[in-house]
């Protein structure tokens, strides 16, 4: 499977010195990840905050001349074998990784929690598990997962979950990644995860947009 995106990279400005220390935090923080080399989507991971509101303060620092922002055309694919790699190394600790997994989303991310006030969460984590699983051996056999991806993001919508929900699950999915792998989770392996959850929750929202409203 693969995707083609728009993204946004924003740069500093090399022609001009900045004096950043009064600055409120966030643009400060958006400023300074601003290395011409990540897009506004990891920056939005890095600093636990969603994809619009980091657009928004890019555009806010570009108007104001602290940096630059390019547009390019990147194709997203499914690397299987980094994810299948990362995934056999802590399907052995599934339980534990999934419940990890809700607990620092409800921690972080206090908004998807109503959600899954009714939900038998142990169930849940199994589910979860089970459908990372299905997705990496789907990959790999070489499925095409479009319309089960689809089905998966109108269940979704059915229980609630909106879009701006995704970035934050996908975010907390590489943080529980990291936890668990520590330096054996690589930056190469990160970016196999971020651009799979990426084409994931394209095609779940796809999929949830065709629901008919209730």
């Amino acid at each position: 499977m693969q995707l083609q995106k728009q993204i946004n990279i924003p740069e500093r400005s090399t022609y001009i010195a900045v004096e950043t220390r009064t600055w409120q935090r966030l643009p400060r923080q958006v400023f300074w990840l601003s290395d011409g080399r990540r897009d506004t989507q990891r920056i939005a991971v890095l600093l636990h905050r969603s994809l619009s509101l980091i657009e928004e303060v890019t555009l806010e620092l570009r108007r104001a001349g602290y940096i630059i922002l390019r547009s390019e055309r990147k194709v997203l694919v499914m690397n299987v074998e980094l994810l299948k790699e990362s995934f056999d190394m802590v399907a052995p600790h599934k339980d534990a990784f999934a419940r990890s997994f809700y607990e620092r989303l409800f921690s972080d991310y206090p908004q998807p929690r109503p959600l899954f006030a009714n939900t038998d969460m142990r169930r849940q984590e199994s589910s979860l598990m089970a459908t990372l699983a299905a997705v990496v051996a789907g990959v790999q056999r070489g499925d095409d997962l479009v319309p089960t991806l689809q089905q998966l993001g109108q269940k979704h919508k059915r229980y609630g979950a909106q879009a701006e929900h995704y970035p934050l699950v996908g975010a907390v999915l590489l943080e529980t990644f990291n936890q668990y792998l520590g330096p054996r989770f690589t930056l190469a392996m990160q970016e196999a995860w971020e651009e799979a959850f990426e084409i994931i929750s394209v095609q779940m929202v796809e999929g949830a947009s065709t629901l008919p409203t209730q």
